[in-house]
């Protein structure tokens, strides 16, 4: 799990195995639209439509499946991290929508388009406000409707989501259950039913990456008076797994702490070389954020302070890297 982007990556845990993903898409797609679907034949492809800068927004995975027809339909879910309803949510599933299409016809020209059900997950804070169609972009006489690239997707809102219909997949219900709380400011509170339900699901192949992640994507956003409790929950419930993946997970958040950390310091640095020198080339910079050692990092401060000039800087730094 890449802990730099932890809800990108925790979604594509939860998708990454096809019986989670269609189980998923089983349970959230409605009836009328379910029914036309064998989800025995869903597929993933390794396609993904969100730009690298809006990893930490929003999550995205295709899937293809036959329907009862015979004919392909693709299933594409976008999850929006935002803590709070995005009212743009329509124009980038439109915008994905076509570049879908046009790789379907890339590797097979002149074929008929098939469907995509879009199904949009958001679990911020604040309930979904925008509606589930791109009517809410549009300020128009209803006359003008049928020359608008109008649709509708599913919205689950899992602040409403209704998780027991979720009884038949205990790591699926977990892992929608911790991202339902993940941005409550008592998550603690929850911790007990959510840890109950991940135990159910400690029989599953891929149970300790899944367990793993999992550790991983809730301390991240716990606030560090409760991983205590977490610690004392792991022992009692998942003795055998706490032994085996809890100091792997301490380490990748101690060693996520110093990078955000080396992060910080080099924007301050950063910030002091352009208003004392006013500017800094972009070599220069790439030099610096190259740099994970913080004694290096604070001899650059220092030289940065004492320097008159932005070459005198340049020099120095090449004296520390040299040592």
């Amino acid at each position: 799990m890449d802990i730099s982007h932890p809800h990108d990556s925790f979604f594509r845990l939860i998708v990454s195995k096809i019986e989670r993903a269609a189980g998923l898409a089983q349970h959230c797609l409605p009836p009328s639209i379910a029914r036309h679907i064998l989800f025995e034949t869903m597929t993933a492809k390794p396609d993904t439509f969100v730009d690298s800068q809006l990893q930490n927004r929003f999550s995205d995975a295709l899937f293809s499946a036959q329907t009862r027809l015979g004919n392909p339909a693709y299933l594409y879910m976008l999850i929006d991290h935002k803590s709070t309803p995005d009212l743009d949510v329509p124009l980038q599933l439109l915008r994905y929508y076509n570049q879908i299409w046009e790789r379907h016809l890339t590797n097979q020209p002149g074929s008929m388009l098939p469907p995509i059900i879009g199904v949009v997950f958001y679990h911020g804070i604040r309930p979904w406000n925008y509606g589930e169609d791109l009517k809410a972009r549009f300020d128009c006489p209803e006359d003008f409707h049928p020359y608008l690239p109008l649709f509708r997707y599913v919205l689950i809102d899992l602040s409403t989501l209704e998780l027991e219909q979720f009884q038949d997949s205990a790591d699926l219900k977990a892992a929608l259950m911790l991202m339902k709380y993940i941005f409550h400011p008592s998550l603690h509170d929850f911790l007990p039913a959510i840890v109950k339900v991940l135990k159910a699901g400690r029989k599953q192949p891929d149970f300790l990456s899944f367990f793993e992640a999992f550790m991983l994507y809730l301390l991240k956003y716990l606030n560090q008076e409760h991983h205590e409790t977490v610690e004392k929950l792991v022992h009692t419930e998942f003795p055998e797994e706490g032994e085996t993946i809890m100091p792997t997970v301490a380490d990748k958040l101690r060693e996520e702490g110093r990078q955000e950390g080396h992060q910080l310091f080099k924007k301050g640095l950063m910030k002091l070389l352009q208003a004392k020198f006013h500017g800094v080339p972009v070599l220069l910079q790439d030099s610096i954020m190259a740099v994970h050692d913080q004694s290096a990092l604070e001899a650059f401060m220092d030289c940065a302070i004492s320097a008159d000039s932005l070459q005198q800087f340049e020099d120095g730094i090449k004296s520390i890297l040299s040592r």
